[in-house]
């Protein structure tokens, strides 16, 4: 056998522990994680391991190698080069999974028992083409839960995340499959639990097996530790001498013997230690983990917290809460440490009170050269330094070096925000900045002093493949940076005006300059996320842009700006041209060709212009940052004044208004001022041209940023301040939407719904021709004047009789409850809305509540409506568009029309499963009251289809109600033999012979039941001859019987796993199945009267249990089989003699008691008449005609109970015959097998000797050749 490990990708659930080693070989109970599972394999005999590996396959590969040898098996890698979901690695393995043989497939950080020869054992058992293991959970309403027949383990659903209870079973993440399923997937990503497996579950063939030891998904910190608890206390039932004991153990605790214990130390319980670890005096460790290399200090307290490789923990320490160190981590004396995440290879001098993820400013630089300036940067990150502008933080986050990329911030895999002391936080998104907010401080922070800081270490830490391939999350940085960078770095250390003074010394060598242009009007202004009129508009513009620039002038590169509408051109000057003596002179030539040429950029109303950036501008590519009319700006240095402020900027457009953002306390006064443009393009320019400006004249540099608006805020804060205005008036403008808007959408749809032909797929059920049809065609095309309830067995083929007669008809709605399970009115009023059209529907209300209820608590309530509510307004309204297309009708009631026709499929199936039965009662009430009131008013044609053979009863109580009314019911029965030798015929096709023997089996058996002939053909499609697959057919019936009308399971045994208590006697049921096995159909008044005595809610209910039901023969109600093949079952179960005699001992000794206790009334009545008598000589004539009669009541039970005794004993003489037989048997089996173990001794005795005669033979052949 083979088995599929799915061993997944990064691992981030688990990090930071995943940073240092892929998931599978992370360390659990001392053993990494896949070696419990590949030994557990091994055990069942599976020889060959696929895992289908994503993430550091190599790693696996050298790890797991030696273990190969060790266990005897093979382990194969299917690499995965694109992650394929759960289900498409089965695909990609398909080479090396598909020998004929059913294989297992599991998660990789799932830890339990493993009992997989019980699950392989119940896979072959059941026969279908799937099995997974489930496992009982306290909170459902977390996971996915597995919906299954309890009896036979069959899955009939999967509900994700239930609000209300349909079970407590979920899947366990071990499965075991036949080869077929590789056909049902394709090498592409697929999720095996959401699209294979309810697929299977359709077809019948997903079955599950419930796991009774431990289970855990050990994926997380926190469930890392739980699984912990669990395997080490299963251990201890098991296996307790691997556990540790002495002086100091408290509960299982699992100690590596290579580790040092010193004395005076608490562990337990819960612990694993794992090799060559020193756990120091006074040391306490509580479900706690400690990996290889580990140094724990004196006196520490540690609970609840996973310790990584290598690590060490200083005296006094105290840690708690899920606590997670990663590889090379050094916690410093005396610290507390709260739920903590720390990444490898760092130093903790600080307490960590609260829970964090300890990263700061710590990134994970993959430094592929240590050279400069990726050293410096490095030292920076350890060491400290002055606070970086966040131009600067940004650049060094982006790139550092050609060669050096951020691979990860390696903490979550979606999201995550970076935040520093300095208070600057990054947002970041699949490895792009998403958003970058700076403020600068007061006084600098040296980084080193805050909480965490890192030890030396020149190995990557953390690898991604190329997180920037995709074109949109590229990053070049722009041309003027690469030459500042190494300056850029140097800053780190060196003020501004040192780095301003520098550079114009520089620069003053020689005549050759540079320069920078801002250019708008290039590109459409991007102001939100769904703006996307910059798409249309992806012109060239370089050779337009280069024309507009003097020969003389070098342009090095164009930075394109589609968000701000615009571009940064970089270009070289001599200054020795006297007409370049200055970039102001230049300036004012590249004004004037700007202004002659008034080149316009895509279908712009104004021409584009230029202007000198004086700055250092901020090339950054944030999704969430877009430009608007108000900049706020922040002085690094000292303020500006509103003046000032307005003649700085006032040349690049008209300001609105000037103000500073808080008064402050401080005697520096206010850092900010926000200023307002009346013009975009004038904030986007004085951006651009002034942002991280030093004016030496005011000793301060300007910092930019867009202000966003932020009216969803706005919006929230009037919901909060002004609930009572504001809630009548959404309420009034919900109202007012309704009517005005809604439903007339509404009654369109509904309208559109009606008028659509009804079109079907396309099955292959010609062979189904019925009389039925064309009465019910001809009885829908003249006026409705009665509902109509088609009642029908399950796979009778009612609904493809339904669909025939709807087939290209309008004025039809099709209302299938059968389509999904309804379990709440929520479910069935959102069906019911999309069967009739009705659009919007409540479930829009239901989210627009959830909306308002985020916003102010009592939201919900102004906006949630009844359930009696929402039947009434959809029905109202269906109702509506009926009687407008009634009148339409034809004046002459005799003339053929497509009158609208109402189907309505399952109905009280539904209503019957359906959780609360109050609002249960409330739907059906509402719809049949209206299904009622439309056939009376003539307006539509109403259809009930159901299975249910007291559904019709349920309509005639209504009817009565309302005064009267017709209800014209139809029992369907199964189609005729001939037809269903023809569809068995054409089913299987010509290649598959079969005789008239085998046709006459099938009738006799099987019937017209269109459900159980499918079944049977797909069995000899797939090879199976005629008797075989009767007769698994009949004893998987014969199984089902026992289950559900016996409760003879396991399954549903009251005393062991809190089964359903049947709702009939089962003797009751036996003496029906032994009637119905005799003469095919029973008179229900037969059975009520001699079997039930009367007890006419027992028979209802075994009727209603798909056991039995109604057939009309000869205007009688009759009681047979459910199905054809269910009265096979019968017969097979009767003609079982040990099955039959133990269920009439059953029998009999019910009847023995209710014999008993009439005859104890008769006794009683006797002993009465006795006392009545006793003071008379006398006896009246009266009481001794009682008397006597009585004693011939008593004659008579004595009788039947002396009758029945002796039934009993001859049974019960066959019983132990049988007993006897079988013990024979056995007998005969054992010997039988010692005989051939004897035999096949004698012969390797013979072959022994033979080989001894041989050997002697040889030896004496060599020394006679010696001799010679």
């Amino acid at each position: 056998m083979k088995a599929l490990i799915l061993v997944g990708g990064f691992g981030t659930r688990l990090r930071p522990l995943t940073l240092s080693k892929p998931k599978p070989i992370v360390e659990f109970a001392n053993k990494a994680m896949i070696l419990h599972q590949i030994e557990a394999l091994c055990k069942i005999g599976v020889n060959e391991v696929v895992l289908a590996v994503n993430y550091r396959p190599q790693l696996m590969s050298q790890y797991l190698e030696p273990y190969e040898k060790k266990l005897g098996i093979k382990i194969s890698y299917s690499h995965e080069t694109v992650p394929l979901g759960t289900a498409g690695p089965l695909a990609l393995a398909r080479e090396l999974l598909n020998d004929g043989e059913p294989f297992f497939v599991l998660n990789s950080d799932i830890i339990c028992d493993f009992p997989f020869a019980d699950l392989l054992a119940f896979h072959k058992s059941h026969g279908g083409e799937g099995t997974i293991m489930v496992t009982k959970v306290e909170e459902p309403s977390k996971y996915g839960v597995v919906v299954y027949k309890e009896e036979s383990g069959q899955i009939l659903k999967f509900v994700e995340k239930p609000q209300v209870y349909v079970g407590n079973k979920i899947n366990a993440g071990v499965y075991i499959f036949n080869p077929t399923i590789l056909d049902r997937i394709q090498p592409k990503p697929t999720s095996i639990e959401k699209e294979i497996f309810p697929a299977m579950a359709a077809d019948s063939q997903l079955f599950c097996m419930q796991l009774e030891g431990f289970w855990m998904d050990v994926g997380q910190p926190k469930d890392f530790l739980s699984g912990m608890g669990l395997y080490l206390n299963s251990l201890k039932t098991k296996q307790p001498e691997l556990l540790a004991t002495g002086n100091g153990i408290i509960g299982p605790v699992l100690i590596d013997p290579s580790s040092v214990i010193e004395p005076g130390c608490l562990i337990g319980p819960n612990v694993t230690i794992g090799p060559n670890c020193v756990i120091q005096e006074g040391t306490r460790l509580v479900n706690t983990t400690v990996l290889e290399g580990t140094t724990i200090g004196k006196n520490s307290w540690i609970k609840s917290t996973i310790i990584g490789w290598n690590s060490s923990i200083g005296k006094w320490v105290r840690m708690e809460n899920t606590s997670v160190l990663g590889e090379d981590v050094h916690v410093s004396d005396e610290l507390y440490i709260n739920g903590g995440k720390i990444l490898p290879h760092k130093s903790i001098t600080s307490s960590i009170p609260e829970p964090e993820i300890i990263i700061l400013v710590y990134l994970y630089i993959n430094c592929l050269e240590m050279a400069s300036p990726s050293s410096r940067l490095l030292n920076f990150i350890r060491n400290g330094s002055k606070l970086l502008s966040p131009t600067s933080q940004l650049s060094i986050l982006k790139n550092n070096n050609t060669k050096n990329i951020i691979t990860s911030i390696p903490t979550v895999t979606s999201t995550t925000t970076l935040t520093s002391s300095s208070s600057s936080s990054i947002f970041f998104k699949n490895g792009n900045i998403q958003y970058f907010r700076s403020k600068i401080p007061t006084t600098s922070k040296n980084i080193a002093n805050s909480s965490t800081s890192t030890t030396t270490s020149t190995k990557p830490f953390f690898e991604l493949p190329k997180l920037f391939e995709k074109k949109y999350y590229s990053y070049i940085p722009p041309t003027w940076e690469e030459k500042d960078r190494e300056r850029q770095l140097n800053s780190i250390t060196s003020t501004r005006e040192e780095e301003d003074n520098d550079e114009s010394n520089k620069m003053g060598n020689s005549s050759i300059k540079d320069a920078i242009v801002w250019v708008n009007h290039l590109y459409p202004i991007k102001v939100s996320r769904l703006d996307f009129r910059s798409l249309f508009f992806h012109i060239p513009i370089t050779k337009k842009l280069n024309s507009l620039f003097p020969n003389d002038v070098k342009i090095l590169s164009i930075e394109k700006r589609i968000k701000e509408g615009g571009a940064y051109i970089h270009f070289q000057y001599d200054s020795s041209n006297p007409e370049y003596q200055s970039i102001e002179l230049l300036m004012s030539k590249l004004k004037e060709i700007f202004a002659q040429e008034k080149k316009h950029f895509h279908f712009a109303s104004r021409p584009a212009k230029c202007k000198l950036v004086y700055g250092r501008p901020f090339v950054e590519d944030i999704d969430y940052r877009f430009p608007s009319t108000t900049l706020k700006i922040t002085f690094k240095g000292s303020e500006m004044s509103p003046d000032d402020l307005f003649r700085l900027m006032r040349p690049y457009g008209h300001i609105r208004d000037i103000h500073y953002s808080s008064p402050t306390p401080s005697k520096d006064g206010p850092r900010q001022a926000i200023v307002s443009f009346k013009r975009m393009e004038g904030a986007i320019a004085t951006r651009n041209c002034l942002h991280n400006k030093y004016f030496p004249e005011f000793n301060t540099s300007l910092y930019m940023d867009y202000e966003q608006l932020m009216r969803i805020n706005k919006l929230k804060e009037q919901f909060s301040k002004h609930p009572k205005i504001m809630i009548p008036l959404l309420g009034i403008l919900a109202t007012l939407l309704t009517l005005l808007l809604f439903n007339p959408l509404r009654e369109y749809f509904i309208n559109k719904k009606l008028s659509s032909p009804c079109y079907f797929e396309q099955e292959e059920d010609d062979w189904q021709e019925r009389p039925e049809q064309k009465v019910l065609q001809t009885h829908f095309n003249f006026p409705p004047n009665s509902i109509v309830m088609i009642s029908a067995p399950k796979g009778s083929g009612k609904s493809s009789l339904i669909d025939k007669v709807l087939e290209d008809r309008i004025n039809t709605l099709l209302i299938d409850c059968n389509q999904e399970v309804n379990n709440n009115d929520e479910e069935f009023i959102e069906s019911f809305s999309k069967d009739i059209g009705f659009f919007p529907s409540y479930s829009l209300y239901s989210s627009f509540g959830s909306v308002v209820d985020a916003i102010i608590p009592t939201g919900k309530g102004a906006f949630h409506s009844t359930t009696n509510y929402q039947m009434q307004t959809i029905l109202k309204l269906l109702d509506e568009v009926l009687a407008k297309k009634a009148k339409n009708f034809p004046v002459d009631p005799h003339q053929p029309y497509e009158y609208p026709l109402i189907v309505i499929d399952g109905f009280f199936g539904m209503i019957q499963a359906m959780e609360s039965k109050e609002k249960a009662n409330i739907i059906m009430d509402s719809v049949i009251q209206w299904a009622i009131t439309s056939t009376q008013r003539g307006h539509a044609h109403v259809v009930f289809l159901s299975s249910d053979s007291f559904a019709g009863d349920v309509i005639k109580k209504y009817l009565d109600n309302r005064g009267g009314g017709q209800i014209s019911t139809i029992q369907l029965g199964d189609v005729q033999p001939s037809m269903a030798i023809n569809y068995i015929k054409r089913r299987v096709g010509p290649n598959t012979p079969i005789t008239q023997h085998d046709m006459e089996l099938v009738v006799d058996n099987l019937g017209g039941r269109y459900y159980d002939l499918n079944v049977l053909s797909q069995r000899m499609i797939a090879g199976d001859t005629v008797d075989r697959a009767l007769s698994n057919m009949i004893s998987k019936a014969v199984s089902e019987i026992r289950a559900e009308g016996f409760g003879l399971s396991k399954r549903n045994d009251e005393s062991k796993m809190g089964g359903t208590k049947l709702k009939w006697s089962r003797p009751q049921l036996w003496e029906t199945i032994k009637k119905i096995a005799e003469h095919d159909f029973v008179s229900y008044d037969d059975l009520l009267f001699n079997v039930f005595l009367g007890d006419e809610t027992s028979l209802n209910n075994l009727i209603g249990s798909n056991l039995l039901r109604f057939q009309n023969v000869d205007n009688e109600r009759k009681v047979t089989a459910y199905s054809p093949l269910y009265c096979s079952a019968f017969k097979q179960m009767v003609n079982d003699l040990e099955f039959n005699v133990g269920m009439d001992v059953l029998v009999q000794k019910a009847r023995i008691e209710e014999e008993l206790s009439k005859l104890s009334k008769v006794e009683d009545e006797l002993l009465k008449i006795k006392t009545l008598t006793s003071k008379s000589w006398f006896e009246p004539l009266s009481i001794k005609k009682r008397r006597l009669l009585l004693e011939d009541k008593i004659k008579d039970h004595v009788a039947k109970i002396e009758h029945r005794e002796n039934i009993l004993k001859k049974h019960s003489l066959f019983q132990k015959f049988l007993r006897e037989e079988q013990m024979i048997q056995m007998e005969t089996i054992k010997k039988q097998r010692e005989q051939s173990k004897f035999e096949r001794q004698q012969q390797q005795l013979q072959q022994q000797q033979q080989l001894q005669q041989q050997l002697q033979q040889q030896l004496q052949q060599q020394q006679q050749q010696q001799q010679i």
